[in-house]
């Protein structure tokens, strides 16, 4: 269920450059761009369909659950706990995701593109 829109595929040569941006509505980000090689995730909480997957001037829109993924990641936490599991993240995982948002926000705010490459060595 692909559509084909001006708007998506603008956003996609937007960001291919870039690591992402952050949408902002008002005060608050609703939403975010993240470009990995030639596909870019655009995600907003203010539109719908809320998840877009954008190629080459494609939009396809993706069908969300309607839980949070806060939802997802307490019934994941307690599945761990009553049943004795190892949880699927860790905190390198944690640590790599907080690397990928702090590029994200120095990019948005300077305006370049950010390299992980440093950043994610010195994790491993």
């Amino acid at each position: 269920m692909s559509q084909n829109t001006r708007g998506a595929g603008e956003l996609h040569d937007e960001v291919l450059a870039a690591i992402g941006r952050r949408i902002v509505s008002g005060a608050q980000p609703t939403g975010s761009v993240l470009t990995l090689d030639a596909i870019c995730t655009d995600f907003d909480i203010s539109r719908t369909p809320q998840l877009l997957v954008c190629r080459g001037g494609d939009a396809t829109p993706v069908e969300l659950e309607p839980l949070t993924g806060y939802d997802c990641e307490i019934r994941h936490l307690v599945e761990c706990l009553t049943k004795d599991r190892r949880p699927l993240v860790n905190l390198r995982d944690a640590a790599v995701t907080q690397a990928v948002l702090d590029a994200e926000r120095v990019s948005a705010a300077e305006g370049r593109v950010i390299h992980l490459a440093e950043q994610l060595a010195a994790l491993s």
